[in-house]
């Protein structure tokens, strides 16, 4: 089971602040994928995780 985080949760873990983190994620250029639950915007934990450590899956490194 995946942990979801907000925006406001994950923007400390990707050194942003949290407008920054919020355009950053809906840019496309953003490696993370985003789940929208009504307004909120959710990213996993996993994905976050995984960009910091540099170990996301090819396809996701070539977008970012």
């Amino acid at each position: 089971m995946s942990t979801l985080l907000t925006v406001a949760e994950a923007a400390p873990l990707l050194r942003k602040t949290e407008g920054a983190a919020r355009m950053w994620l809906r840019s496309r250029h953003c490696p993370i994928r985003v789940v929208k639950i009504g307004r909120r915007i959710y990213v996993k934990h996993e994905d976050v995780v995984a960009l910091i450590d540099g170990s996301l899956p090819q396809e996701f490194r070539q977008a970012g």
